[in-house]
């Protein structure tokens, strides 16, 4: 055989092959379509890039095997190998992979729908729980507040009740004094008007003096001064 008419015969027969090839990567796009749903625009915008990027590859093909020239038979081969691809497994093996992928998804989207189902489970638990931890805490808190209040008024009503204590003896003690200043003077009247004071009434009334000096007479109540003043 002629070696020009071999190399010619296997460069046809690579177009060939490669024509298949690219219906085969484009069937695999197609399996992506039939799992996923896909919108006009994105389904024309993969069509755009599928084929720039076929065509490069088909160019840098056409470069190695032939120098750079395109050829009626080239494309002839391509197209061939295309329809046989089409026509021989084409459909076929883009619903057996489907329908494998769907098999072998099916127990992982059960897995992943029961996974799920026990996270939702596992969420609303925790939820009850910090649920009732929240309020569980703001009872404390009540609590704590309530002590605290009550602590503070009992406080105050000690502090209260010192300092109607200090001012009842206060009064007392002023009262005290006053009393005793009335009668001081009463008997100084009586001293001085004629009357011969005897020797008990000088003891008492020294003993008075004497008492008014010290810094404790102020808590002396009114009967110890009714018996110093008979003594």
């Amino acid at each position: 055989m002629n070696p020009e008419l071999a190399v010619e015969l296997h460069f046809f027969a690579f177009c060939i092959l490669w024509g298949g090839l690219v219906l085969l990567a484009y069937d695999f796009l197609r399996v992506i379509r039939r799992l996923i749903k896909h919108g006009n625009l994105l389904l024309a915008l993969e069509d755009l890039i599928f084929w720039f990027i076929a065509g490069i590859l088909i160019f840098a093909m056409i470069y190695r095997q032939n120098n750079g020239i395109i050829r009626g038979f080239a494309v002839m081969g391509m197209t061939a190998g295309m329809l046989l691809y089409n026509m021989l497994v084409g459909e076929r093996l883009v619903n057996v992979i489907v329908k494998l992928i769907r098999i072998l998804i099916k127990p992982i989207a059960a897995l992943l729908r029961f996974i799920r189902i026990r996270l939702d489970l596992l969420e609303k638990r925790i939820k009850n729980i910090l649920k009732l931890l929240l309020k569980q805490l703001n009872l404390a808190c009540k609590s704590i507040k309530m002590r605290i209040s009550r602590i503070y008024q009992k406080s105050l009503q000690k502090r209260q009740e010192k300092l109607k204590k200090r001012r009842r003896l206060s009064a007392e003690r002023k009262a005290a004094k006053k009393r005793y200043k009335k009668r001081a003077a009463k008997t100084d009247g009586s001293a001085s008007a004629g009357k011969e004071p005897d020797k008990a009434a000088d003891a008492g009334i020294g003993q008075l003096r004497i008492h008014k000096r010290e810094a404790a007479f102020s808590r002396i109540s009114e009967e110890e001064l009714k018996q110093i003043l008979r003594k």
